[in-house]
This record gives structure tokens, sequence and C-alpha cells, in this order.
């Protein structure tokens, strides 16, 4: 992998900064209703309205199969309830869309086949705009609405309303990869870890672009972290600069927090930074905007380096952007799950849903992470209607039974069990893609649908490394957050 080599990134205008703005990254602006056969799904954009808590006795029923069911918060003889808090007009917008539509489908498919416990599926989505106030408020507006949260974004977000989760019995999926997850000790197992947490997963990008570049150098490269402040910039940060220290690499530019994650900062203090710091590789745990922004303005100034990153960090739409010859060149790109149209079981039947019902989208690698979240949030309720007990307490029992749960080569399997040593479930692996532009621009580039590409479109996601795992991430002790606010 020559990802040292920059040889399309000289002469990009200023203008590319409000291109990518504009083109690449932009959110969503407005919340939607939106209503699919066989499934009510509801996005609201955020407001200042809660919802007062009401008590609500448990209630039971005889289910389709002729068991008893007992329920309480989000269930009714007819329908469960989920909740969605999501990031549909701020920073992590696009990818985050993407990742909602998924969800939708595959409920629309669970309702098409009967539901649960002989029960409709119906999503309450939010617009949270990645403001931890807002995904509070919320939060409360729809807490003596929901059985469970199949999504809750945002790393502060989420640590933000853990403390109403815990009065209410609410379990959440996370759309966040922060370590806090996987320490029993800090959210009292309401927040279900999904793949490799941002601490785990900065230890092997770094390792491994590490290697890469001694194998090209024969020479160790020197580093650069740039992050936005708490428990996702952080995290990501920690890992990273753990791996310098443990490998021995120079920290020559150190902007942990410094990132502003709102798209009208032109970051000029970052890039100033790291072209006066000119390391080898740049680690970034920011949002795609802000890491087109920062890689734009530091081309501008002559830097040639690596970029690599947190997965969030990441959008495959950076390949219809003014940067898309620098990200192609010089950017490589980790992933918690597999690329759009990969050769796995999943992967049929995931192809073959968003085709049949959303042939006009566009391919997107985030489809995969909807999907698996929502299949996880059916194993949970479908683990609480064999106990016979879905009040949200009786969910929240039934999620910590589950172990080894797969997702048919989608993710790497996943336990919740209780374990006293979270060394025993905690994930590690992460893979390894580069984006290709010109497979990208071959199979029609940002025109692509997945009802008119062929096999459903490309994101450019070319896999590189199936499942990685450095010497650093496989032996580091994890006994709970990497990073504490």
């Amino acid at each position: 992998m020559q990802k040292n080599q920059l040889a399309k990134n000289r002469g990009l205008l200023l203008l590319l900064v409000l291109a990518l703005l504009a083109v690449a990254c932009g959110g969503t602006g407005e919340g939607t209703t939106t209503v699919a056969d066989g499934l009510t799904t509801t996005t609201v954009a955020a407001t200042d309205e809660t919802t007062a808590t009401t008590v609500v006795e448990e209630t039971t029923t005889t289910g389709a199969a002729g068991s008893d069911v007992t329920f309480d918060v989000g269930v009714t003889e007819d329908t469960i309830t989920l909740g969605l808090l999501a990031d549909l007009s701020g920073p992590f917008a696009p990818l985050v869309t993407d990742i909602v539509a998924a969800q939708e489908v595959y409920w629309d498919i669970v309702n098409e086949a009967g539901g649960i416990a002989g029960r409709q599926i119906d999503l309450i989505i939010r617009d949270t705009a990645y403001n931890p106030d807002q995904h509070r408020t919320e939060y409360e507006a729809i807490r003596d609405q929901v059985a469970l949260l199949s999504q809750s974004t945002g790393s502060p977000q989420t640590a933000g309303v853990i403390d109403l989760m815990l009065e209410d019995d609410m379990v959440a999926i996370p759309l966040t990869w922060y370590s806090g997850w996987g320490d029993p000790s800090f959210d009292q197992s309401t927040v279900l870890e999904q793949q490799t947490n941002y601490c785990l997963e900065s230890m092997n990008v770094i390792e491994y672009v590490a290697n890469q570049f001694e194998e090209d150098n024969g020479a160790a490269p020197t580093v650069a972290v740039i992050s936005f402040p708490g428990e996702y910039g952080q995290d990501g940060a920690f890992g990273a600069k753990y791996a310098v220290e443990q490998l021995g690499l120079e920290l020559v530019y150190d902007a942990e927090g410094l990132v502003t994650p709102t798209p009208d900062d032109p970051e000029t203090e970052i890039i100033t930074g790291i072209v006066s710091a000119a390391p080898d590789i740049v680690y970034a745990t920011v949002n795609p905007t802000n890491l087109g922004v920062i890689m734009g303005g530091a081309a501008q100034s002559g830097f040639q380096g690596i970029w690599t990153g947190n997965v969030p960090s990441y959008d495959f739409r950076m390949l219809d952007s003014p940067v898309a010859p620098i990200v192609d060149a010089a950017y490589v790109q980790p992933g918690y799950v597999v690329a759009w149209g990969t050769d796995v079981p999943g992967m049929v039947d995931l192809r073959e849903a968003m085709l049949a019902a959303r042939p006009d989208l566009r391919p997107s690698d985030a489809f995969v992470i909807g999907w698996i979240e929502a299949r996880l949030a059916e194993a949970v309720l479908l683990a609480a209607e064999e106990s016979g007990d879905m009040t949200r307490a009786g969910i929240k029992a039934a999620a910590l039974t589950i172990e080894g749960f797969g997702f048919d080569g989608l993710a790497p399997d996943q336990s919740y069990a209780p374990a006293d040593d979270p060394n025993t479930y905690v994930t590690r692996s992460i893979a390894i893609f580069d984006p290709n532009l010109e497979a990208y621009t071959a199979a029609g580039g940002m025109t692509q649908t997945i009802g008119t590409a062929e096999n459903g479109g490309t994101t450019g996601s070319d896999l590189v490394e199936d499942s990685f795992i450095g010497e650093l991430a496989a032996a580091y002790d994890f006994t709970g957050a990497c990073f504490l606010p």
C-alpha cells in the first residue's frame, strides 16, 4: 500500500472547502414523516418539547404463539414502539440518514412477516442534530413511549442520558463506539456495545499504518493527532497516542480535543499546526466535513502526509468532492463492518431488501450499520418474548442473555452476557479499506443508485485487510473506558 505519495493533490483552490461542505457532507436540515408499507415511521425535527413521566401499569396478554407475555412501556397488545435518537441535520447527518433508512427497511420486512410476538413494530425517530442538550430533550419527549432505543447517535449525547436510561430500565443500541459501553461499571450494561471501540480501533490503525510506512520508507513515521473534544474524539485520541508511545514513535503535533464540530469553522489553527509539524501520518477523530476541510487546507499549503482516523471521520461521499484525489492517494480507511456489496451471506438479504424498498438511494456502507442495529434489536425483543417478559426491565434482562450473536459476516459476533472481566468479550478487530476513486467513478460516482448500478453499485471501499488485530490492541488490558470526561 502506497499512501505516502500525493501526486494529485497540488493546486487545490480555496473553493474546495465550500464545495466540500455543500456537496460531500452537508446535513439534511429538516425532519420528515415517512409511512412505509406495514411500518409507520415518524421522523420529528428537534424541539424543546418534553413529556412528563407517567406511571404505566404492567399488562399481560396472550401473544400469537399462545404464550403469556407481560409488557409495559412501549408495548401494547398490537404494537412495539422503538425509538431512534438520530443526527439527521448535524455533522454526521449523511451517514446517519443512510443508517436510519436501513433500519426502516429492516423493520418493514419484520412487520410484513407478522412482527414480533404478534405485534407490529412502530418507530419514533427524533432528530437530535448531534447536540447533547437536544439529545436529552428528545429522550425525555419519547421516554414514556418506547420499549427500547434501537439507535442513539453520538458518544457525549448517549452518555448524557445514561442517568435517565437507568431510571427507565431502557436499553439502547448505540450509534457510537465509545469504549465506555464495554465497561459495565460505566453504564450498568444499559448500552449494548457495538464492534470495536474507538480506543482499540485507534491502536490498530496506528500500528497498521506505521508498519506499512516503515516497510515503504525504511524509517518510523512521525504522527499528528487531531480530534473533537469528548467521549468520541478523545477516546480515539487516547488509543492513537497510546500506540504512538508504545511503538516508540514521535508525536509532533497534538490537537486532542481542539477540533470544533461546526461546519462554518475553517479550522485554520489545526491546518497551520499540521503543516508546520509536517507529520508523516495525521490521525483524526472528527467528522467527514471537518476532515475534508482540514485535508484540503493542508494540501493547499503543500502537505503530503498520510491521513487516517476513526471510522466516523470518513464518508465515501468525500470521493465526490474536490479532496477526492487526496482521499484516493493518501487516506487509509478503517471499518467496523464490511463494505456495501461485500460477498458475505448477510449482504444478500441486505442488498435485496434495499433494492426492493429503496432503489433510488445511492449505495452506502452505512446501510450495513443500520441493518445490524435492527438485527440486534430484533434479537433482544425475541429473547424477551421467549422469557415471557416484554416490560422494559424484562427487555433489558433478555438483552444480557445474548452470547455469540452473529451477523452473517456483516460484522464480528457480539456477546452481552455479564462477565467480571471485559477482556473476555470486548471486540478488537477492524477491517482496513483503500478508497478507490477510479472504481467509484467507473461505477457512476455520485450518480449511482442501488437500482441502476451494476450489482447495486460501489462506495469505492476496496478491502485490504479483512480482520486486523495489532499486537497492541490484542495485548491491551481493557478494564474500562479509555477516556472519561
